[in-house]
Order: C-alpha cells, then structure tokens, then sequence
C-alpha cells in the first residue's frame, strides 16, 4: 500500500505513526476505506449531528453512502490512522491549511449510484452544518493546526483503551513536531472526555436551535 498523499504533512504524520509501533496496513486508503466507514458508522450511531440531519432517525444506509463520496474525495488530503487490523477504532485528520471539500467535490468523486444522495433532504442540511462548523472554528485554524475530522470507536468496545491509544498518538505527534490540534464535539459529556487528554474550550454556541457545538484546541 502506498501514501495516499504526496504531501509532506501526510508523509511526516505517516512517518511518526510507523515509528511508534502503528501498522501501515492499517492507515487511512482506498484499500481501508471500508473499514473505516464501518467503524465510523458504528461508532456515530447515536451522534446527535447524524439523529439531526434526518429527523431523529440514524439512517446507516444513506450515512454510509455519504461517507463513501465524502472519504473518497478526502484520500489525497487527509490522514487515517486504525488501533489494529481490526479497525476497532479510527482517528482521521486534516493536516493543516487543507482546502474544505464541499458538494462540487463530492460531485466528481461520485458514482453513477451515489446521485440518489442529491434526493436526501439530510445531505443538504449536513453541508449547511458543516459551514457553520468551518466558520466557529476558522479564528483557530492556522498552518500550524491540525484538524481532527473523525475520532470513533465500535460501540460495542468504547471505553477500552482503544481510542486512547490513538489520541495519545496525534498528541504525541503533535507536540513532538511544533503542531497543535483543533476538534469539535456536539456533544456536552464528551467536553469532560477531551480535556482530560488536554484539550480546552474556545468557542461553544447553539446551532439552529438544536445542536450544541463545541470547539477544542490543544496547545
């Protein structure tokens, strides 16, 4: 399996990951990107931003249709690393100044199957959160931040350590080569969960009267 990015952030990243005992067969690639939508759907499934673009309802099928189209037009600009094989648990990230991708992305990496999603009143109201996500986070994003895009674990396993391994590691990586990290939540109880590894809060707010939104950042 090669790097799915040229770039030398991604490159740096992948680097670090190897040398601190992480498997390459497990990182972010065309070849794991099923996995990694598994894990992320079972990991998300009671995520209150996926109950709220459809209504109260988490609708696994079209959510991994979207993740499909959305993890396909991210392989070149964006870092995946698994605890194992087993893909127990997943850390995606953006490294920094990475350009957002949006529906004219999504749009050229898409198959003939997957305009059924331009159908899916959901996909219009996730695009509109993820702008407002961008602009609540903008003031703390510079070239020398990381973005944290995905960070799941299997339901079945949460609390076991295995995600832990892999944010010890983006901290870890973070501190060694001059970066910080940037994340959000919408959810309140995991505020507490991401500032024990040392994150903090720089912007909180409501959006559309339904979801609570938090920024994070470790420095």
């Amino acid at each position: 399996m090669s790097f799915t990015s040229s770039d030398e952030k991604v490159k740096e990243f992948y680097e670090y990951a190897l040398s601190s005992g992480f498997q390459k067969e497990a990182f972010f690639s065309k070849e794991t990107m099923d996995a990694y939508i598994e894990t992320s759907l079972d990991g998300y499934q009671t995520y209150p931003l996926f109950l709220f673009v459809f209504n109260g309802t988490f609708k696994k099928k079209v959510l991994e249709k979207m993740m499909s189209v959305d993890y396909r037009s991210r392989l070149s600009s964006i870092v995946g690393v698994a605890s194992s094989t087993s893909f127990e648990s997943v850390l995606m990230a953006e490294p920094p100044c990475v350009k957002k991708t949006g529906m004219g992305d999504y749009v050229k990496m898409a198959k003939l199957k997957d305009f059924l999603l331009l159908l899916q009143p959901g996909i219009y109201k996730h695009e509109a959160y993820e702008d407002y996500a961008l602009e609540r986070r903008k003031a703390y994003m510079d070239d020398k931040t990381w973005y944290i895009y995905i960070f799941a674990t299997k339901k079945s396993i949460q609390r076991s350590g295995h995600g832990k391994r892999l944010m010890n590691l983006m901290i870890s990586f973070a501190k060694e080569k001059g970066y910080r990290i940037c994340l959000e939540t919408d959810l309140k109880e995991n505020v507490a969960m991401y500032e024990k590894f040392g994150f903090h809060v720089v912007d909180q707010s409501v959006y559309n009267d339904a979801l609570q939104h938090f920024v994070m950042v470790y420095e």
